[in-house]
Formats: C-alpha cells, sequence, structure tokens
C-alpha cells in the first residue's frame, strides 16, 4: 500500500512539472505572438515609488506616439505622477504613505551597506503592498485584460496577476539585478558598499555578502510563498525564481554598472529619458560650456541622500 502511495505522488509531481512548463511556454508564444502588434493594449504596473515610475512613463508616453493603448496601474498616491495623455487604473492606497516611505528611504541610503534597507524594503514596503494592490487591481484586469504587462520589479502584485491571467508581462529595473546567494571575488556584491580596490578581509566579506542575504530573507521569501499559496498560485522553490520567468528590461548600462555575466532574460537598455528633453536656458548652456573645469552633472535619483 506504502509503494502505491509513493508512486502516485510521483505521478501527480511529474504532471504538475509537465502542466508548469507548458503553462510557460504559453506565456512566452504570447510574448513572441505580441511583438509589433499595434493597437495592442499595454498596462504598467508600479508602486509610488518615482524612481520607479520615471522610466516606466517615458517608455508609456513613446508606446502611445507609436500607436498602442496605453494604461497605467498605480496606487492613488502616485496618480500624479504618471504623464499627461496616459489612462490611470487605481490600484488603491498605497500601503505605506508616501511621506513614511520617503523617510525609511533615506535612512536606508544612509546606511554603509544595504543590507537592512534591503531586508526593510522587503518586509516593510514590498510585502505589505502585495494583497492590497492585488485585490484592486483584480476587478479591472478581469473585465479588460490587457494583451501584456509592464511591470516594475518591486510590484510583485502585478506579477501574480498576470500569472492568475495567463498575461504574458516583462519586468523593469531601474538597476542592475542582484541574485541572492550567488557571489564573486572580484566583482563587489549588490548592497554591500565595496568598490573594486578590495583587501584581503573586504574580498571576504564581499563573498558572504550575498549569502548571508539570503539567509536573511528565508522568512521573507516564506511569506511571500504563503501570499502565493492563498492565491492559489504555484509556490517558489527557491528565491532565485522570484525575478527568472520573465524578460527583464535594466535601465542602466555597463559603465556606470560593473561588468558581470547577465542570465539570458535580462537586457540592458540604458537610462529610460523621455523622446524630448527639456530645453536649458541660454544663460545655463552657456556657463556649461564655459566652466573650467568642464561641469559633470551626477543624478543619483530621488532615493538617494
Amino acid at each position: 500500500m506504502g509503494g502505491r502511495a509513493i508512486w502516485w505522488v510521483m505521478v501527480m509531481l511529474a504532471v504538475a512539472v509537465v502542466v508548469g512548463a507548458a503553462a510557460g511556454e504559453s506565456r512566452r508564444q504570447k510574448q513572441r505572438d505580441f511583438v509589433s502588434s499595434e493597437g495592442k493594449h499595454i498596462m504598467f504596473v508600479s508602486l509610488a515609488v518615482p524612481s520607479h515610475i520615471r522610466p516606466l512613463n517615458h517608455m508609456a508616453s513613446e508606446l502611445i506616439g507609436r500607436g498602442y493603448r496605453v494604461s497605467f496601474a498605480i496606487p492613488e498616491e502616485g496618480r500624479k505622477m504618471v504623464n499627461t495623455g496616459i489612462t490611470v487604473v487605481s490600484s488603491g492606497p498605497s500601503a505605506v504613505p508616501p511621506k513614511e516611505l520617503k523617510h525609511r528611504f533615506r535612512i536606508m541610503s544612509q546606511e554603509s551597506t544595504a543590507f537592512r534597507g534591503i531586508l526593510t524594503s522587503f518586509n516593510e514596503v514590498l510585502l505589505p503592498s502585495v494583497m492590497p494592490m492585488f485585490k484592486s487591481l483584480k476587478p479591472s484586469i478581469k473585465q479588460s485584460p490587457p494583451d501584456i504587462m509592464v511591470i516594475d520589479i518591486a510590484a510583485l502584485a502585478g506579477v501574480m496577476l498576470a500569472e492568475e491571467y495567463d498575461i504574458p508581462y516583462v519586468l523593469n529595473n531601474p538597476s542592475l539585478l542582484f541574485s541572492p546567494g550567488e557571489s564573486s571575488a572580484t566583482i563587489p556584491a549588490w548592497g554591500s558598499g565595496f568598490g573594486t580596490s578590495m583587501s584581503l578581509a573586504d574580498r571576504c566579506l564581499n563573498a558572504v555578502f550575498p549569502r548571508l542575504l539570503s539567509l536573511a530573507l528565508i522568512p521573507s521569501f516564506m511569506h511571500l510563498n504563503r501570499i502565493r499559496w492563498d492565491l492559489f498560485l504555484d509556490l517558489y522553490r527557491s528565491q532565485h525564481e522570484v525575478i527568472r520567468h520573465a524578460p527583464i528590461l535594466t535601465d542602466t548600462v555597463f559603465g556606470l554598472e560593473y561588468p558581470r555575466p547577465l542570465p539570458p532574460l535580462v537586457k540592458m537598455v540604458g537610462p529610460l529619458l523621455p523622446a524630448k528633453l527639456p530645453q536649458l536656458s541660454n544663460s545655463v548652456t552657456e556657463w556649461i560650456r564655459s566652466a573650467e573645469p568642464p561641469v559633470v552633472l551626477i543624478h543619483l535619483g530621488s532615493m538617494t541622500y
């Protein structure tokens, strides 16, 4: 009897693997079929974080100019951040009010490493926003599902909705990805605060930093899987699977980032800027051109202090 039970469990697991693979291939085929289809509906999804909204704004405005129907799903607090002419779909109130969010980001950016900041972001910003955003957006997507979704990497509810309704999606990430648990002896670990000139002690710390971060994120990962269980979605088998199911646009380039091998689905597209840049006044332009030494402006974004 015990042998039959084990055999039955193995058959069910095999069926689950085959069905999961078929569903993944179906999503990939939809992504391929979407290319160059004017008039299709593209939905952008983001939390109310200016530095994450900005690149999506530029992309959305460009696609409207190319003939696509575009909507932007965002919490109420981010409605005013969306470019004029883009249809806004409310995803309810933010789990963390903007002032509180800005305060938390300010504290995190002053740490020598991003270790505690990453944990804070997951536990106090990303995870609390998942269920409220999912429930608020579900009726709109159920009634009129988009043809494809472009989802900010922090908007995990968007990913779950895309999976719920079998909608192809692309992730957008303003910075280079980090992979929990993966490390290199020469490349500074994401969030470690190290540069390329590391002492022997620094290299040792750099090597263990991603693994320590991966261990610290286990409770967050388990919480995320509990949410997926409640929504009847497939559970992630490891932390790596959270961001490895879809193509990922990364809004930066090597030179600003340390060169490293990239996963096959990651495409570095450089900073996303508006098609028409605002014109500087003649006096400012002349001052920049005549300055000695030359003026170089480095913009670190609205989350860095």
